[in-house]
């Protein structure tokens, strides 16, 4: 079994699993979010982690964090040591989905760097291009 949790500062992780089940529906309830807020330490968030994962060896445990360096994804990479757990930075809505609606097969890593590399081509600059027509 795959479990997914959203971690962040602030809100973004409700936020995330918010637009998740928008789109997703009734797959987003297995995602789990821990939000990190002003005075708090992610510390506290990582042991609880801990302790499930180590009640759970046969689930894989997806952790997503929101920045790369920071406090929350530096405490979550502590987990990164258990065999059954993968830590993911610079979450989006695009890679959460794509985590959440992967087969249930255990992710290689070919599948896991397939997942970011689908997840980085969601961010492009877009616009409107107007084109004259003289028929008008």
């Amino acid at each position: 079994m795959r479990r997914l949790y959203i971690a962040s500062h602030g809100d973004f992780s409700k936020g995330i699993k918010h637009s998740l089940e928008m789109i997703a529906g009734n797959a987003a309830a297995a995602v789990s979010t821990y939000s990190l807020y002003p005075g708090e330490s992610a510390v506290d968030f990582t042991q609880t982690l801990k302790k499930k994962i180590a009640q759970a060896p046969g689930d894989e445990f997806v952790l997503m964090g929101d920045l790369f360096g920071a406090s929350v994804v530096n405490e979550l990479l502590e987990l990164s040591t258990f065999e059954n757990v993968i830590v993911l930075s610079g979450m989006n809505l695009n890679l959460a989905l794509e985590i959440l609606l992967a087969s249930p097969e255990k992710l290689t890593e070919e599948k896991i760097q397939e997942i970011i590399q689908n997840a980085q081509q969601g961010i492009q600059r877009v616009s409107i291009e107007y084109l004259e027509n003289d028929d008008f």
